[in-house]
């Protein structure tokens, strides 16, 4: 039997070979052995249908690494096929949020760099948020809902805040990201005065979802499957500690 493909005038057959040779040596193996190089005749396909090397939700790569987001299912002696559509994705290449302090520790006993409006001082750090998209099929811009809650592991209770927003230590705010560029936004927060509990970590934890299309904008827009967010876990975390036991030669335990 011979290995050599039939000569062909399709441009098109002849662009799929070229980027399924991986494949086209796989059917010649299977040729050997199997009637037709196939195990069904459902799965025929001229010249030679493509041979899956793995599969991550919706999508399916080859052996050649080609990449199919989207999925023809037919049937034999059928004129007709259902054309399933994947959703784009979008991958968050950067989710973090982080205390911009030495050490992750806060010294209660050092400088309160900050005052409330009541005049009061307080000690504040710096908890910055960043954020950055890619995926393919994806828009250009992609608006990203963000909620930074503070001390997140005591909420009924909160000894975090926001400078701007005394006494809140929960915030939700809708970002516009472009794709491929670093986002990141600084809030300022402070210790609230005359906490009990020293010994808990102090987390700050972001929980984030992609902005959903309005119901207009979807019937606007039917031809245009609105995206999904990645698998990795929609949240993000941060922990501080509060130094306590500080001898003369400034070790905390």
């Amino acid at each position: 039997m011979s290995s050599t493909p039939a000569p062909t005038n399709s441009a098109i057959i002849t662009d799929y070979r070229s980027k399924t040779p991986g494949s086209g040596a796989l059917f010649e193996r299977a040729r050997k052995v199997l009637p037709s190089g196939i195990t069904h005749d459902a799965r025929y396909l001229d010249p030679y249908s493509i041979h899956v090397a793995k599969a991550k939700g919706p999508r399916k790569w080859d052996v050649d690494g080609n990449e199919y987001p989207d999925l023809l299912v037919g049937a034999y002696d059928s004129d007709r096929i259902v054309y399933f559509r994947s959703r784009p994705v979008v991958q968050l290449i950067t989710a973090d949020v982080t205390f911009d302090v030495d050490s992750k520790q806060i010294d209660l006993d050092g400088q309160r760099n900050c005052s409330l409006l009541n005049g009061t001082a307080v000690v504040c750090v710096p908890l910055t948020l960043c954020f950055e998209y890619g995926g393919r099929g994806v828009d250009a811009r992609q608006d990203i809902n963000v909620q930074l809650v503070l001390d997140a592991k005591m909420t009924k209770s909160p000894r975090l805040h926001f400078l701007t927003s005394e006494g809140r230590s929960n915030l939700s705010q809708t970002y516009a990201l472009v794709k491929g560029q670093r986002f990141c936004r600084t809030h300022t927060v402070y210790v609230r005065p005359l906490i009990r509990d020293k010994l808990t970590p102090i987390e700050a934890e972001v929980r984030y979802s992609l902005n959903e299309q309005p119901d207009a904008v979807r019937r606007r827009n039917r031809r245009q499957l609105p995206p999904v967010l990645g698998a990795d876990t929609p949240t993000k975390s941060d922990v501080i500690v509060i130094q306590k036991n500080c001898g003369a030669d400034n070790v905390c335990i």
